[in-house]
């Protein structure tokens, strides 16, 4: 059995294998220290989804709603699990 998280991306959304969410989670956090470099907020970067094989091109304001997503279901993940 397969537990599926979406990640929502603009307008659309795309589901991460909950084993490799926290790899993807982990690759966010790399993708956030290079954004809060001034010289890189304007770049469009190719962001890999893990378990896809695929790369989706993203720029700043993308990867924010992608982080915020995740981050999202992080809390969610969170709240049910220290009640």
């Amino acid at each position: 059995m397969h537990n599926n998280i979406v990640i929502d991306y603009k307008t659309d959304s795309f589901k991460i294998d909950l084993n490799e969410f926290w790899y993807f989670r982990r690759l966010i956090e790399y993708v956030k220290y290079f954004y809060s470099k001034t010289n890189n907020s304007n770049k469009t970067i190719l962001l890999k989804i893990p378990g896809s094989g695929e790369f989706i091109k993203i720029n700043k304001d993308d990867f924010l709603r992608i982080h915020e997503s995740v981050e999202n279901k992080i809390d969610i993940y969170n709240n049910k699990f220290s009640e």
